[in-house]
């Protein structure tokens, strides 16, 4: 749910499970939480599919899971962190951009959240050229 208390998922042990994850903290903290060394595991298999690449902090946070690194029976980057409207048109789906983006710079959390904002866009868009396999010429005046 909103409050990040989600029900335990039941365990069944001898299949595989897909994981869709988008690239954070918290997505991956749950996926480890799968697989602790203490604990049976939820899945036999873990298939790992990241919604966009994945930082080299977060992948270093699974590689040090022993047991998580069992698990992994694959791993990939999508490159999906757009969607598409109509044939020609895409969205990032981020209805609250601009408003985050020309706020005023109150202090330094509003400062921290515009440049978050910013990078998810920067790599919303990235994926979105990876995805048509073409790269856009940017010019600035």
């Amino acid at each position: 749910d909103a409050n990040g208390n989600s029900p335990r998922r039941q365990p069944l042990p001898a299949l595989p499970a897909l994981y869709l994850l988008t690239p954070t903290v918290e997505s991956v903290n749950r996926f480890l939480d799968d697989f602790r060394e203490k604990k049976p595991p939820l899945y036999a298999r873990a298939h790992l599919f990241f919604t966009s690449r994945i930082s080299d902090a977060l992948l270093a946070k699974i590689k040090n899971s022993a047991a998580a690194m069992r698990a992994i029976g694959s791993f990939k980057e999508l490159n999906l962190e757009f969607a598409l409207a109509e044939a020609n048109v895409f969205t990032l789906n981020k209805p609250d951009a601009l408003t985050t983006l020309f706020c005023d710079d109150a202090n330094a959390s509003v400062s921290a959240l515009k440049l978050q904002e910013q990078h998810r866009i920067a790599n919303s868009l990235a994926t979105l050229f990876v995805a048509l396999g073409d790269m856009p010429l940017i010019r600035f005046p």
